[in-house]
């Protein structure tokens, strides 16, 4: 009767504190909506005679930024805060031309002289590029909280244990597997 004895190690990530993740996912997933609305009512109101440039901007940059972040905070990877920070100013900045761009749709000013069929839809375009910017203003105090947390726990992380990282990206356990297996 031999028995022979395994030991595993596995290096589990924690990436984000888990509420972070969940409140970052649930903020990507209704901004990803609002996207998609705001590109609907930009379709609809060039179709009438406006020409909502930056509403198309925002909601096409908003496409991009919210399933890229949804499918990283899905897979457990990330995007470093201070690059989500910079690309969510970049999305409110985009939402704010935006909804600049629809009042002067809404006054006749975008040169195009034709009164629009349905003016109502520029109301409801502000309203939901005021929601996307609502959204993404929230994911910058997220990432503002978020590297304020790294940076207080990554210090503390890598000064107990003598690593020579003074600021990690990430902060990483180990849990320790024994596996005994025994042939007869």
């Amino acid at each position: 009767m031999s028995s022979s004895r395994r030991t595993t190690t596995t290096m589990t990530t924690q990436l984000y504190p888990e509420n972070l993740r969940l409140s970052a996912l649930l903020f990507r997933t209704a901004g990803l909506g609002l996207s998609i609305g705001v590109l609907v009512l930009a379709i609809q109101l060039s179709s009438e005679g406006g020409t909502p440039v930056f509403a198309y901007v925002a909601a096409i940059w908003c496409l991009i930024l919210n399933p890229l972040d949804i499918i990283c905070l899905l897979s457990w990877t990330r995007i470093p805060p201070g690059g989500l920070i910079f690309l969510d100013t970049l999305a409110v900045g985009f939402c704010v031309g935006g909804i600049l761009n629809n009042i002067v749709v809404k006054n006749d000013g975008d040169g195009n002289n034709r009164p629009l069929r349905n003016p109502g839809l520029v109301n409801t375009s502000d309203w939901l590029l005021g929601a996307l910017l609502a959204v993404h203003f929230i994911m910058i105090v997220s990432g503002a909280i978020d590297c304020c947390w790294m940076a207080q726990y990554g210090r503390k992380r890598s000064s107990r244990h003598g690593s020579s990282r003074s600021r990690s990206s990430r902060s990483e356990t180990v849990t320790r597997v024994r596996v005994t297996r025994t042939n007869v």
